[in-house]
């Protein structure tokens, strides 16, 4: 699977992993940036040259969390694009406008144990969906992970 992204944005995948709980309930995987704004968010990083959609999932996955997939996680019909604010491209001059997130689902076993880095992420937690808007804070990017949680089960 090759990502949609428009040559503009920099093309991104971002996982939503997804675990059981008790009674059936399901829990989602979210991680923290070491950052003041936007600090909570779903695993997610860069698509490099060559790499697949899927690729890049089970690589960033596996660099921001540990988390090794031996399966391909599923395609979602979600995707999110956003622009850098002004101040950032005027100080960092990025190469693109801002970013193109694809997102995939996986589902894994209730004991999955998650290591962050500590450089790039410094906390995780497993939420009920239900809480996202207490982690997620940008409005459209919180509605598109639920409609792709929703989507998944």
């Amino acid at each position: 699977m090759k990502s949609n992204s428009p040559s503009t944005h920099r093309a991104c995948v971002s996982m939503i992993l997804l675990r059981e709980v008790e009674n059936g309930e399901t829990e989602v995987l979210i991680v923290h940036k070491p950052r003041k704004r936007d600090a909570w968010q779903i695993p997610q990083g860069g698509i490099e040259e060559g790499e697949t959609v899927m690729e890049a999932a089970k690589r960033e996955l596996q660099e921001e969390t540990s988390i090794t997939l031996h399966e391909d996680p599923l395609p979602s019909k979600e995707f999110y694009q956003y622009d850098y604010p002004a101040g950032f491209k005027k100080s960092q001059k990025p190469k693109y406008n801002g970013q193109h997130l694809t997102f995939v689902v996986a589902k894994v076993p209730r004991e999955t144990a998650v290591i962050v880095d500590k450089r790039e992420l410094d906390a995780f937690k497993w939420i009920h969906p239900r809480e996202l808007p207490k982690y997620l804070r940008r409005e459209n990017y919180r509605e598109t992970v639920e409609r792709a949680i929703r989507d998944a089960r």
